[in-house]
């Protein structure tokens, strides 16, 4: 069976109004509301242009707030990532001379033959390391998998 794109006729039933009583009057109110959004610092140009006539010099003032607001978040990512940098750079010297002294104290724990207890903390020590260093390795290559999976292709 063929099926065409003919309208149908909708059939509605319509109930009147009932009357108002004698001296009584109808008042009717119709509200419409619109709402309008953008995402971003910087409005669209039509209302820039309506900022603008009716305060003159507002589309300028709107536009230097965003750039004042754009240059104080990449000053502040700026210092998050100097401080993640230093405190990494901190870490890491602290880290080897940490482990200096572990070694170094286990040495001379070798050579006043405590060579058992010597020989534990240097390993430990040795452990430790390659397991920092390993976890690292695996923490960076997760990153990298989720950057390049963040972007499309």
């Amino acid at each position: 069976m063929a099926q065409t794109n003919k309208p149908r006729k909708r059939r509605s039933k319509r109930t009147p109004l009932a009357e108002p009583e004698r001296g009584a009057s109808l008042h009717v109110t119709a509200q419409q509301t619109t709402e309008i959004s953008f995402l971003g610092p910087i409005p669209p140009p039509e209302f820039l242009e309506a900022y603008e006539s009716v305060l003159r010099g507002s589309a300028d003032r709107i536009l230097a707030m965003a750039e004042d607001q754009s240059r104080h978040r990449q000053k502040l990512e700026e210092n998050v990532v100097k401080g993640g940098s230093r405190n990494q750079i901190l870490g890491m010297i602290l880290a080897f001379v940490l482990s200096l002294l572990t070694i170094g104290f286990g040495g001379f724990l070798i050579y006043h033959n405590k060579s058992l207890e010597g020989f534990g903390l240097v390993l430990a020590d040795l452990v430790a390391l390659v397991g920092v260093f390993i976890y690292g390795r695996h923490t960076q290559r997760e990153e990298l998998k989720t950057i390049r999976n963040s972007f499309p292709e």
